[in-house]
């Protein structure tokens, strides 16, 4: 004969009670470190000029109150002038030429990718396709020149689309407010 539960039970209404708590994480204080700036070897800036980096010790740091608000930035490159300026700010007088000519030649050679197809892209003539790679195209007819209904490449063609972006960073922002406020 199977046995009943006791409806007054303080063990199994705890366990329920448990078991339907609303989780959430709250912020408080944060540590900000704060860093010498440095020139930079490890990234290629889109624009021309020497690339900005932070020292490998802070100089600072300082205790901080955060609010619960969520907060977001939108950042653009930094044009060379700007980047120079920083670094002089930061008391970096001469930076390494030799960098900066490793970092033409980068962004240089970034031009030079995707296929040169035209609008027919066909697998035997395709770059990205003997290179075993998808065509795409992320502006215009940039990197790949092919349309859409002609490529045949067998790897795919993506293609970026900023508003499909734009669409997913709300909605993504707008189900993190939601779930910061309930």
């Amino acid at each position: 004969m199977a046995k009943r539960k006791f409806e007054d039970d303080d063990e199994d209404k705890s366990n329920r009670i448990k078991k339907f708590t609303k989780k959430s994480v709250h912020y408080g204080d944060v540590t900000v470190f704060y860093f010498q700036r440095v020139q930079s070897f490890c990234c290629i800036p889109s624009l021309a000029g020497v690339a900005l980096g932070l020292s490998s010790r802070h100089i600072y740091s300082e205790q901080c109150k955060i609010n619960d608000e969520f907060r977001t930035f939108e950042r653009e490159p930094l044009p060379s002038k700007v980047r120079q300026k920083l670094l002089r700010l930061a008391g970096v007088k001469k930076w390494k030429k030799s960098e900066l000519k490793i970092a033409r030649d980068i962004r240089i050679s970034r031009l030079n990718c995707g296929c040169s197809c035209g609008e027919y892209c066909f697998p035997q003539t395709c770059s990205c396709c003997l290179n075993g790679i998808g065509c795409q195209v992320d502006e215009g007819t940039f990197p790949c020149s092919c349309r859409p209904n002609c490529c045949l490449n067998a790897q795919g063609r993506l293609e970026y689309s900023g508003t499909k972006i734009a669409r997913h960073r709300t909605e993504t922002l707008a189900r993190v407010q939601a779930n910061m406020e309930s």
